[in-house]
Order: structure tokens, then sequence, then C-alpha cells
């Protein structure tokens, strides 16, 4: 983190000023051809005119992260390590290898705790892929500080979160990087309650399982079925 971006904890009472998140966006070779050499200037235009309050910054890296067949798991281990190393305030990958909850195969994949989203590129099918990639990445960061839609503070709620996460990370005390996750959990939580109003809350809450619920609650937080993002148009992939 450079100096210009480290600062103390702000009084809640007083306004705060916009936080600088760096996000580190990991892009499989193989993917380079289809996203197009722009692809963090365009994701960066959207992040700016849908979650104003944060000055976003990005950074492109080339990886693969993890040879295939693998499991989830390793890819998330791997991208977090890459964050560590670059000193990222976030993550999203941008793979080929097909993301799976059980046997079924889904979007996306966040975790909140390591500040990792991934997002399965052949899942948004062959036509429109880069502009479904952009707003995907969109969608994903936002998630990742816990934007809800639905709630009308929502843009105060997740410039606060950066503002956190951007100090937390600077300072590193043990007990704000737990709050801040706490905080970006019970956000998704609240934004997966919100998913299942709006989407037929009978027939999906009949096909969760009880590990897809108390994942959602603790690490891995699957946010996307295949067949949910199918019935979305590619004006509302992002929901916002």
């Amino acid at each position: 983190m450079t100096a210009e971006r480290c600062r103390s904890t702000a009084d809640p009472a007083e306004p705060l000023s916009d936080a600088e998140l760096l996000i580190g966006l990991v892009v499989s070779p193989s993917l380079n051809a289809v996203l197009g050499p722009e692809v963090t200037t365009s994701v960066r235009k959207i992040l700016v005119q849908r979650y104003p309050g944060v000055r976003w910054q990005l950074k492109m890296a080339e990886d693969r992260l993890v040879d295939p067949p693998t499991e989830t798991l390793d890819l998330r281990e791997a991208a977090r390590n890459r964050v560590l190393e670059e000193n990222w305030d976030l993550a999203v990958v941008l793979t080929e290898i097909p993301l799976k909850t059980g046997r079924r195969p889904v979007l996306t994949q966040l975790s909140p705790v390591h500040g990792v989203g991934l997002v399965s590129v052949p899942t948004l099918g062959p036509v429109h892929v880069r502009q479904k990639v952009q707003e995907t990445t969109v969608h994903v960061v936002g998630q990742l500080l816990g934007y809800d839609a639905e709630d009308p503070n929502a843009q105060r709620d997740l410039a606060r979160r950066a503002h956190q996460l951007s100090t937390d990370l600077d300072e590193r005390p043990d007990d704000n990087v737990v709050q801040f996750t706490a905080r970006v959990l019970s956000g998704n939580v609240r934004l997966l309650l919100g998913m299942i109003r709006a989407n037929q809350p009978w027939a999906f809450v009949a096909r969760l399982s009880r590990a897809l619920v108390v994942a959602a609650a603790t690490d891995i937080l699957t946010l996307v079925a295949a067949d949910l993002w199918g019935l979305i148009t590619i004006h509302g992939v992002v929901g916002v």
C-alpha cells in the first residue's frame, strides 16, 4: 500500500473521504483474445458509475493460477496468495475452469473472508461475452463488499466498507479484519435472502442443500446457479 492510501479510521459521525481500493483482475491466458486488452478500463468505468464514493484502481494479471483438473478450493487459495503477494484489496478471477457446487455448475463463487471472487467465463455463454464479463465482474466486486441492491443505504454502506477495508489492510489490526469480515458476510447473507424473495422462494429454498446454507453463512458463498442466471437478460446480469 502507498502512503497516500494509509489513513486513520475516521469517526463514524464524520463524512468519509473516498476510499481507494486496488482490485486485481486475474485473467486466464486463454481468455485474453475473448476479453480484449481494454477489459480493466471498461470495468473501472462501470465501477465508478455504479458504486460512487470509492476511487477504483484495477490491475490486470495474466495467470491461470492452477492447472485443471483442479478443485475450486485450490483456485481460491491460489487467488488469495496472489492477493497477498500483490498487496491487492480484492481479486476477481476470470477463469475457463468450470465452477461447481456438488454437481451443479455455477457462474460465480465468492469468498469475502479471502477477498476473492471467481467467475467461470464459459458459463456466460457464447454471445456478448465481453459485456457480460464486465457486468459480472462489477457485480462480484459489489458483493465482496456486501452490496445489497434492496437496501436503501446500499451505496453509503458500500463506501463505508470500502473505507474500512482500505484502512484495515494498511494497519492490519486483527480485530478490524475480523469485524470487517463479519460485516461483509452479514451483508451477503442479506443479499442471498433478497435473491430468494425475488426468485420464487419456495422452489428455490426447496433446492438448497443444508451444506449450501452453512457455506453461505460461513466462508464460500455460491451466489448464482447457472439455471438462475439463465433467466436473466444481459441487461439484468448485475441486478442493480
